[in-house]
């Protein structure tokens, strides 16, 4: 039979190992959010990106200069 102790110990090993677990899994999902936000540095900008970029240095975009040459 188990004993109150065996029952107690056997509980404490079982929340230790949850929350190694839960550790490893907090670690790996810091790297995923670390490897996804190097990937956006890295990558090319959207055309959507760079005619904000060129509205943003010209001071006002290119459809309200058009809209102001009608």
């Amino acid at each position: 039979m188990i004993t109150a102790l065996q029952t107690k110990l056997l509980i404490v090993i079982l929340a230790l190992l949850a929350s190694i677990v839960a550790y490893i899994g907090y670690e790996k999902h810091k790297e995923e959010v670390a490897e996804r936000h190097r990937k956006e540095l890295l990558r090319a900008p959207t055309a959507k990106e760079k005619k904000d970029v060129d509205d943003a240095l010209t001071g006002w975009g290119k459809s309200a200069a058009a809209q102001n040459k009608k």
